[in-house]
């Protein structure tokens, strides 16, 4: 099983285009070729679905030094190979799990002469005559002082230079940050192509099926789903949604469930695990409106457990179902404060119970 602090970020030292984002990347590698392509990209789109790969394919694609008038990386050039193994002096990359992105990385720090920064990057020449490249996964981490001096540098570029950055929150970044990049919008997997990345992760058959389909297209959603046991915490709140098993004994069977969440103690797990549970009871609580509102429940990611209610049950609970969204929001909302994770997965289910 994958672990949660990997699948959230599947970013592999492969050189293989990134599935479901052939059509933009091609159009980018043939700007390139023709010379056109701008010196900065912003890759958008929601967490998981490949952004930073599109991103370090592309930027290895710029530094293979095989003849390829696509400019694809070859996987076998001094380029490619230098690329992956993280050490092409023409690479700039900010990929760390930091919740911040301070501005030592990007100014040049005169108390560190031996760091290296982006602006001290900048100053070098490319090592190999081409692209210097500089790679900023998750952009919307820099604070203001680092994003305004990226700004200075974005103004002046430099010949041969791009920018790659990647963002699931766009809204982030500062709008004279966002107006010096052109971004590049890229979209879920269709479920075929997610599931196809999940069974390189040793994930298959209506596993994967079902993981695809509740990450809405997102291989790395659905691998921390598979790392959280998603399958068998839905399982769980689904029985307490229909009516067949106990809120509150639910509520505690949920607490103690194997998985793998995300936090240095004790008490930020079990925040991320309820967070975890919490999405997944918005998303049926969400469907069984959508439901009620007249849509087939075959179109709902969470269908089979509204289908499971009844038409009679559906009917009787959909006054309720305004109220019980509401409640679950405002829990969902309380995960971050000081309180205690399993009252608030008690106030869930029960707001999500018949």
């Amino acid at each position: 099983m994958p672990r949660a602090a990997d699948a959230e970020r599947p970013v592999a030292a492969t050189l293989e285009e990134p599935l479901g984002h052939a059509v933009r990347m091609r159009g980018l590698v043939r700007s390139a070729a023709l010379g056109r392509l701008p010196h900065a990209l912003l890759f958008v789109g929601r967490v998981g679905i490949g952004k930073y790969l599109a991103a370090r394919w592309l930027a290895c694609g710029l530094l293979c030094t095989h003849d390829d008038v696509e400019r694809r990386p070859c996987g076998h050039c001094a380029g490619c190979r230098q690329f992956v193994s993280g050490n092409h002096l023409d690479v700039y990359a900010i990929d760390d799990d930091a919740e911040t992105i301070k501005i030592r990385k990007i100014r040049i720090d005169p108390t560190e002469p031996e760091a290296i920064e982006a602006e001290r990057f900048l100053a070098t020449r490319a090592a190999a005559g081409g692209w210097r490249v500089l790679l900023v996964r998750d952009a919307e981490r820099m604070n203001s002082e680092a994003q305004n001096a990226m700004l200075k540098m974005l103004e002046e570029p430099g010949e041969r230079v791009l920018w790659l950055l990647t963002s699931a929150k766009p809204q982030g970044l500062l709008p004279t940050v966002r107006s010096r990049c052109i971004t590049v919008p890229l979209d879920p997997l269709a479920l075929e192509e997610c599931s196809r990345v999940l069974a390189s992760h040793g994930l298959v058959g209506d596993e994967a099926r079902e993981l695809a389909r509740w990450a809405g297209g997102s291989p790395g959603r659905a691998l921390s789903l598979a790392a959280r046991s998603a399958i068998t915490l839905r399982t769980a709140l689904g029985a307490a949604f229909v009516g067949a098993a106990d809120p509150l004994e639910t509520s505690r069977a949920l607490m103690q469930i194997e998985g793998e969440f995300s936090g240095s103690t004790p008490l930020a797990q079990s925040r991320d695990r309820a967070r975890t549970v919490l999405d997944f009871a918005l998303a049926i609580a969400a469907d069984a409106q959508r439901a009620a509102a007249g849509l087939r429940v075959e179109e709902l990611v969470h269908g089979d457990l509204v289908a499971a209610l009844g038409p009679g049950e559906l009917d009787r609970r959909s006054a309720e179902l305004g109220r019980k969204l509401d409640a679950l929001l405002e829990a969902r909302a309380d995960i971050d404060k000081n309180l205690d994770p399993q009252s608030l997965l008690d106030r869930a289910l029960l707001a999500l119970a018949p």
